[in-house]
């Protein structure tokens, strides 16, 4: 007759707190965003053929990775509204980069789509709703503004 081993009863997994699942969601929004300067960045390196203008995009990639950083920091902290206000700042430099990369027509719009979303996920449903307004408001404004 086989001996069955004793198997040890799997452990009890906590479920994450609030704490662990806003870093978790701070930490995938962060890598997403990063994707999404990835592709901005190796579009804008084929598409831009002006040196001041690639020099400007590096510029903007580059202010929209430190404020991601610091988005992601002031995420973990109460009150959120500081941070909420770099969604706002988030917004003005994709704004930027759709200008400089030529404007309505950009194909870095796809980039404006997905990270001012991805910045105000981190501050729950009122950086959702402060992010799709402000987006919308500035990309209609600046189609307003600026003719095709």
């Amino acid at each position: 007759m086989p001996i069955r081993p004793e198997l040890a009863p799997e452990p009890q997994q906590s479920p994450p707190t609030s704490g662990e699942a806003l870093a978790a969601l701070a930490a995938l929004a962060l890598g997403l965003r990063f994707i999404a300067l990835a592709v901005v960045a190796g579009s804008g390196a084929l598409l831009l053929q002006a040196a001041t203008s690639r020099a400007s995009l590096a510029a903007g990639i580059l202010a929209s990775a430190l404020l991601g950083l610091a988005q992601s920091a002031l995420a973990r902290r109460r009150p959120a509204l500081p941070g909420e206000m770099l969604v706002l700042a988030q917004v003005a430099v994709w704004m930027y980069l759709l200008h400089i990369s030529g404007g309505q027509r950009s194909p870095l719009f796809i980039g404006l789509l997905l990270e001012v979303p991805l910045a105000g996920t981190l501050f729950g449903r009122r950086g959702c709703v402060l992010a799709g307004a402000s987006g919308a408001g500035a990309y209609l404004a600046y189609a307003m503004l600026i003719p095709l």
